[in-house]
């Protein structure tokens, strides 16, 4: 998605992407302020990033919710717009992750889980890439064999304690 705006924040140029993605016609955008479009804009993280923006710096925000939709979710740049060296307005690049961020979430919760699932049963896993030696212990792996999860981990460490039958 890509948004131009002046200093007093009012649209001056939006690109397909965004029309769609804020239901919104071009012409029923531009000259307006993002006040008028989004009500509720004000005070907002994202209206405050503006601001900053209008100050002169460029801005990076990984995970961004959007105002119009808090959940859908943007990698965006803000970026100062120059004019004879003074900033006469902001450039909004954006990129939807949603998707990533949902799957982070869930990546989140089912790990949690696991973990929760490992204590309970006092259970334990760990991993061994062959490729670089790295061990990868899990949490109750430190605590079955009583390894503070500060300490590093390497296949002799991770096999040492380990009954030969194992």
């Amino acid at each position: 998605l890509i948004v131009v705006m002046d200093r007093d924040l009012k649209f001056l140029a939006v690109n397909k992407p965004f029309e769609d993605f804020a239901n919104r016609s071009r012409t029923s955008l531009i000259s307006r302020e993002i006040f008028e479009v989004y009500g509720g804009a004000r005070g907002t993280p994202q209206v405050l990033l503006l601001e900053k923006v209008l100050r002169g710096e460029r801005v990076h925000v990984k995970a961004n919710p959007s105002i119009a939709r808090p959940d859908v979710w943007f990698d965006t740049h803000y970026v100062p717009l120059m004019i004879n060296e003074k900033v006469e307005g902001v450039m909004v690049l954006s990129r939807d992750i949603t998707d990533i961020i949902k799957s982070e979430r869930d990546l989140a919760n089912v790990n949690r889980q696991l973990q929760e699932a490992q204590h309970l049963s006092k259970l334990g896993s760990w991993e061994w890439d062959l490729g670089t030696g790295t061990v990868i212990w899990s949490d109750e792996m430190y605590h079955i064999y009583g390894y503070d999860v500060r300490f590093p981990v390497d296949f002799v460490k991770a096999t040492e304690r380990m009954s030969p039958a194992d």
